[in-house]
């Protein structure tokens, strides 16, 4: 089980966010990427590049699968125009399950009752993340070395 030091904050990327019950792992949680908003993809580079001396540190972008648009532009950004040298980093696509219903709806008619569709969903909808939308994160000009679905 994992216990936080931290009460909830505003998301600031100098905030150090630790566990008791494993201090190795710090994090730092940025605002994220808004459209259009370039100020915070400047501070998550200048971030990236000062705690390079730091030693092994993995920046952790969140896509959302609950959206129209799995990647923003500013995310889209990130990837095609920062290089993050030898520090890699890690996509993590939250809310996947969000995919699962859309999976049911598509399996779900008259040869395939609900509850079937329900059970094939997950694997209907990890399959076409990974035809649909996992080589569109690959392909970008410094893409994510592990992409993780929550």
């Amino acid at each position: 089980m994992l216990t936080s030091n931290l009460q909830r904050r505003e998301h600031c990327i100098n905030y150090e966010l630790t566990f008791p019950s494993n201090p190795r792992f710090a994090f730092h949680d940025s605002r994220g990427f808004e459209l259009g908003a370039t100020e915070e993809l400047e501070l998550v580079w200048s971030f990236i590049k000062n705690t390079q001396a730091w030693g092994l540190y993995t920046p952790v972008s969140m896509l959302f699968a609950d959206s129209n648009r799995l990647m923003t532009t500013a995310e889209q950004e990130f990837f095609d125009k920062i290089d993050t040298g030898s520090v890699p980093v890690i996509a993590i696509v939250t809310k996947f399950d969000a995919l699962d219903a859309d999976a049911c709806s598509a399996l779900c008619g008259p040869n395939v009752p609900f509850e079937v569709a329900k059970e094939m969903a997950p694997k209907h909808a990890t399959e076409k993340f990974n035809r649909e939308h996992l080589p569109l994160i690959k392909s970008l000009a410094h893409p994510p070395k592990a992409v993780a679905c929550l």
